[in-house]
């Protein structure tokens, strides 16, 4: 079970928009269909240079604040798996490198991951790191509201 939302890539339901049928500026329709075309394209920098246009000439484009948030979403995802792919890099050069240990179980905690956070906490510990502990005072208080989830959510 995961606490914290991840960010999952999942297909973007990004639609142009028509100028008679939207209440919004002929610009602000223009840079949100360019962004929608750009989205389509997985060009999120793109996407978002629109959208962030678009929201300019009409600030309550409540589509294009939803697809910003989706290319941005999508941006961060493939920084995330590149993240991963470092620390387990780190790790399999050094298995005990206790800064990566912790860093990793940081990001693991930033994706929900709360076993294995408390897997590399463990190993920390293991290791009698003093890292051990700043990732304990992150993870405590993720596993506290975790357990308040459970029991609201228990039968």
């Amino acid at each position: 079970m995961l606490i914290a939302p991840l960010l999952c890539s999942y297909g973007s339901k990004a639609k142009p928009v028509e100028p008679s049928t939207a209440n919004e500026t002929p610009q602000s329709i223009k840079d949100y269909n360019a962004g929608v075309a750009a989205q389509e394209k997985k060009d999120y920098e793109s996407a978002i240079q629109y959208y962030q246009s678009s929201l300019a000439q009409k600030s309550d484009f409540a589509d294009a604040w939803n697809n910003l948030g989706f290319c941005y979403r999508q941006i961060a995802k493939s920084y995330l798996d590149k993240t991963d792919d470092a620390y387990k890099k780190a790790l399999n050069i050094n298995p005990s490198y206790e800064n990566a240990l912790e860093y990793q179980g940081e990001y693991f905690l930033m994706r929900g991951q709360l076993f294995e956070a408390y897997r590399n906490y463990q190993h920390l510990k293991a290791l009698k790191s003093k890292e051990a502990s700043d990732l304990k005072d992150a993870l405590d208080p993720i596993l506290k509201d975790a357990q308040k989830v459970l029991k609201v959510y228990s039968p």
